[in-house]
């Protein structure tokens, strides 16, 4: 599973925005997808961070703040 793909789905059942370091624990917890990296979480932010740029608003993911980033579909409290 791409980093990408897993990063959606835990965005996608998060009902608050996550940063790129809490993104990247529930992808492992949930043994959707790991990075033997030393700074994993700059690999899920920058992959979201780059989906962003490419597709703009028809990225899946929506930038809230440095790091964080949220589900473009899911509707946030």
């Amino acid at each position: 599973m791409s980093v990408l793909t897993a990063a959606r789905i835990v965005l996608d059942d998060s009902h608050e925005p996550l940063h790129a370091e809490a993104i990247y624990r529930r992808m492992v917890e949930r043994g959707l997808w790991s990075n033997p990296h030393e700074r994993p979480e700059a690999t899920v932010a920058a992959a979201i961070s780059s989906d962003i740029g490419r597709h703009r608003s028809q990225s899946h993911f929506r930038q809230i703040s440095d790091s964080v980033f949220a589900s473009r579909t899911r509707n946030l409290r």
